[in-house]
C-alpha cells in the first residue's frame, strides 16, 4: 500500500506513506501517481 485516498463532504485527503512534508522529493514516483491520478479523477475513495 503506498498511502491511503479518504474523501468527507468534497474534500479529498490524500496521505503517502514513508513521506514527509515534500512528498515529491521522498517519494516521486508515488507523487506522480497521486498527481496523474488527480488530474484525471481516477480517485475512488471507500
Amino acid at each position: 500500500v503506498g498511502g491511503y485516498v479518504e474523501e468527507y463532504e468534497g474534500v479529498t485527503l490524500v496521505t503517502v506513506r514513508d513521506a514527509g512534508h515534500l512528498v515529491p522529493s521522498y517519494q516521486p514516483a508515488r507523487s506522480l501517481t497521486m498527481i496523474s491520478s488527480f488530474l484525471l479523477r481516477l480517485f475512488s475513495p471507500p
